[in-house]
């Protein structure tokens, strides 16, 4: 079971903000952010322009990059 939600940056917890703005994709635009909660735990997806490619990086609610399943 999957649940997908959209959010503001506003709405994201601010240690997976500061664990975005650490990343290699810090100065990439959002494009928007999603919440998954699976069976994993919950996840927030953000889809950024990166290098005029569109990547999804996914982090956990600590805010470290994971790799989706």
């Amino acid at each position: 079971e999957m649940c997908i939600r959209d959010r503001s940056e506003q709405e994201v917890p601010q240690i997976v903000m500061q664990g975005f703005e650490s990343s290699a994709y810090a100065s990439d635009k959002v494009q928007s952010i999603y919440t998954l909660l699976n069976a994993n735990g919950t996840f927030y997806l953000f889809k950024v322009s990166h290098n005029g490619q569109d990547e999804t990086i996914t982090f956990d609610v600590f805010g470290n990059i994971v790799k989706p399943e």
